[in-house]
């Protein structure tokens, strides 16, 4: 079996697979040379390149979390928004604008509240359980964490 038009020379089925198998191998060695890179560099004697490396990767998962949280919660929103809703509602051009603007303020109101959380009430109950500048680099990393993931998802908004 071949595919291809008369001009030009026939592809068989054997080449795209074969084609294929290279591909796949060079993604396969790729991925590997790529965790190699970041074991030498999450292991690495100088203690700034490890932070640094801990900081990349702890920006890039944050980031993928966000994408998936945004993109779960966005497909909701059309669905209970755009399917259940009358034709005649759904047609209209602000409808769309609004039903966005929503979304997004939905989740700036969460990253508020989140923010409020982490920053006032569990600093409260930190407080009372433990001092130390261990406790408030703990409770700062933690404030950290949640607003970087929920400033992406309001971002993405």
């Amino acid at each position: 079996w071949t595919i291809g038009s008369s001009r030009s020379p026939a592809v068989t089925l054997d080449d795209l697979h074969f084609q294929v198998s290279v591909t796949v191998a060079w993604m396969l060695l790729g991925a590997v040379g790529f965790m190699m890179a970041l074991f030498y560099l999450v292991n690495n004697s100088d203690p700034e390149i490890r932070m640094y490396s801990w900081q990349v990767i702890s920006s890039t998962i944050n980031i993928f979390c966000a994408v998936l949280i945004f993109s779960a919660s966005n497909r909701l929103v059309e669905h209970y928004a755009f399917e259940d809703i009358p034709s005649e509602v759904r047609h209209l051009r602000a409808f769309p604008v609004c039903v966005d603007f929503a979304h997004m303020l939905f989740w700036m109101l969460m990253m508020l509240c989140v923010l409020w959380i982490a920053a006032v009430c569990k600093r409260k109950g930190a407080a009372e359980n433990e001092d130390g500048e261990e406790s408030a680099h703990r409770h700062e990393l933690d404030v950290k964490c949640w607003a970087m993931l929920f400033a992406h998802v309001s971002g993405f908004a």
